[in-house]
C-alpha cells in the first residue's frame, strides 16, 4: 500500500490526474508554431501583430478551422471586420455548431454595421449548448440592442437521435475468474451466467428537452432521454435506459443555481432491474471570462426489483472548477465528491462510503473535436461479505476518449472508446471492461 491508504496502480492513476490537470494550464492541443506565436500576441493584447503573422499565409491555409478563427479574431481586433467575417464563414461552414466562433462573427457583424444579420448569428447561438456566462453575455448583448435574450423567449426545444454500433468485452462486468476459494466451503465454480461474456452490439438512443423562460433570469428545464443495447448473436445482458429530469434555474450576476428533480429506471432483458428517483442541486460562479467554480448535492432513493434488501439512499456532494479557453476552443475540468449509500435494511455489508475525482479535458483539432476523461473512485463497505468473511473495498478507474466530427448541419459522428479497471479485495467484483463504439446523431 502506498500513502494515504491507496493501491500502488491507483495511487499511479491519481499523479496521471494530477500531471493532467497540471498540464492544462498550457495549450490543450498540438498546434504549430504559428498558431502558437498567433495566440500569444493576441492573448498580449497585439492583434495588429497577431494579424501580421496570420495574414501571408491565408491562400495557403485557408479552410484550417483552427487558423481561419484565430485569423477572425485578429482581423476583427485589428479593425478589418470584413477579413474576419470571410475567415470566421469558413470556419462555420466546417463547423456549424461553433458558438464561438458564430459569436465572433456578430460580434463582426455589429461593427460593419449590419445589426440584423448579427443579431440572427447570436440568436442562433443561444439555441445551442454553451456555458453559462456566455449565454448571459449574449443576453446582455441582445438586450443592447432591444431584441431581447433568452428571456424574451417563451420556450426553446431541441432533441437528438443516436444509432451506435460496438464491442463489448465484458457485458456483464464478471470476473475473469472461473474458479475461487470461500473460506470453510472449498472451491466454488461460477455458472455461465457469471462469466465474463463479449459481443458486438447495436444501440438506439433518443432524447429532447424543453426550456421555458419564466423572466428575471429564470428559466424551466424539462428533459427526458431513453437508450436501448441489442447484442449481436445473444439477448442476455440487453440494458434499456429511461430518464427524466425537471429542474429550476436562477441567474443573479455571476451565480447560477439550479435545483431539480430526477427519475430513472434500468431494464435487464425486458425484466425492472432499478429505479432510481431523487432531487439535485447546483450552484456555478464565473469567476472571469475563463475560470468557473461549482458545487453540487444529490440525493437518491434506489429500488431494486427482486431484491429489497439492496433498496436504499445514496447521497453525493462534491466541487469543481473549470478553465475554458475561448482561442484554443478547449474546456478543461477537475471534480472531487465524497458520498454514502445505506440501505433501508441495514445490512452493513451494503452499506458503503464513496471517495472520488474526475478530471477531462475537451480541446478542437484538425476540424474536430476531441474529449478525454479519466475517473477514479473508492467504495468501502462497512460490514463483512457473509461469504468472504470480509469487508469489501473497489477502487474503480474509468478512462473515456473520444471525439465529435460534425459531418453537416446538425449530423455528428462519434467514436469513443471506454476501460473500466475496478480493483476488488473480493474476487467475484473484480473486473476489467473495454466498449468501443461509433454513433451518428441527428439533432432535430
Amino acid at each position: 500500500m502506498s500513502i494515504l491508504g491507496l493501491a500502488p496502480r491507483s495511487a499511479v492513476f491519481v499523479a496521471g490526474l494530477l500531471a493532467l490537470w497540471l498540464c492544462l494550464t498550457g495549450p490543450a492541443q498540438a498546434q504549430d508554431a504559428l498558431l502558437d506565436k498567433a495566440r500569444a500576441e493576441l492573448q498580449a493584447g497585439r492583434p495588429e501583430a497577431a494579424f501580421a503573422l496570420l495574414a501571408p499565409q491565408e491562400a495557403q491555409r485557408a479552410g484550417d478551422p483552427a487558423f481561419d478563427y484565430l485569423l477572425g479574431i485578429a482581423a476583427l481586433d485589428a479593425g478589418q471586420p470584413t477579413r474576419a467575417i470571410f475567415a470566421l464563414e469558413r470556419v462555420l461552414a466546417l463547423q456549424p455548431r461553433n458558438n464561438l466562433a458564430r459569436a465572433e462573427i456578430a460580434r463582426a457583424y455589429l461593427v460593419s454595421g449590419e445589426t440584423d444579420t448579427a443579431v440572427g448569428e447570436l440568436q442562433s447561438a443561444l439555441r445551442e449548448p454553451m456555458p453559462p456566462e456566455a449565454a448571459a453575455a449574449i443576453d446582455r448583448v441582445l438586450g443592447t440592442l432591444g431584441r431581447g435574450g433568452r428571456s424574451a423567449e417563451t420556450n426553446r426545444n431541441s432533441g437528438y437521435i443516436e444509432l451506435g454500433v460496438g464491442h463489448d468485452s465484458n457485458l456483464n462486468s464478471a470476473t475473469a475468474s472461473e474458479q475461487f476459494a470461500l473460506p470453510g466451503i472449498g472451491l466454488f465454480t461460477l455458472s455461465a451466467d457469471s462469466r465474463v461474456a463479449d459481443a458486438w452490439f447495436s444501440s438506439l438512443a433518443v432524447g429532447g428537452s424543453h426550456v421555458r423562460a419564466l423572466g428575471e433570469g429564470r428559466s424551466l428545464v424539462l428533459s427526458g432521454s431513453g437508450q436501448s443495447t441489442f447484442h449481436a448473436g445473444s439477448d442476455r445482458f440487453e440494458p434499456t435506459q429511461l430518464d427524466l429530469s425537471a429542474a429550476l434555474t436562477q441567474r443573479s450576476g455571476t451565480d447560477t443555481w439550479t435545483v431539480g428533480a430526477q427519475f430513472g429506471q434500468l431494464w435487464l432483458d425486458g425484466q425492472r432491474q432499478r429505479i432510481a428517483a431523487g432531487i439535485s442541486g447546483l450552484w456555478q460562479r464565473q469567476l472571469d471570462e475563463r475560470w468557473e467554480l461549482a458545487g453540487f448535492a444529490q440525493g437518491a432513493r434506489l429500488v431494486y426489483s427482486g431484491q429489497s434488501v439492496r433498496n436504499g439512499t445514496r447521497f453525493i456532494a462534491g466541487a469543481g472548477v473549470a478553465r475554458s479557453d475561448a482561442l484554443g476552443g478547449s474546456v478543461r475540468y477537475a471534480t472531487a465528491y465524497v458520498g454514502q449509500e445505506v440501505p433501508s435494511s441495514g445490512v452493513a455489508a451494503l452499506e458503503q462510503a464513496i471517495v472520488g475525482a474526475r478530471a477531462g479535458l475537451e480541446w478542437q483539432a484538425m476540424g474536430l473535436t476531441w474529449w478525454g476523461q479519466g475517473q477514479l473512485e473508492s467504495r468501502r463497505h462497512q460490514g463483512t461479505e457473509p461469504l468472504f468473511n470480509e469487508r469489501r473495498n473497489d477502487r474503480q478507474i474509468d478512462l473515456r476518449l473520444g471525439l465529435r466530427w460534425n459531418l453537416a448541419r446538425d449530423w455528428q459522428l462519434q467514436p469513443q472508446l471506454s476501460w473500466t479497471d475496478n480493483h476488488s479485495n473480493i474476487v467475484i467484483y473484480d473486473y476489467r471492461r473495454t466498449v468501443f463504439k461509433v454513433t451518428l446523431r441527428r439533432d432535430l
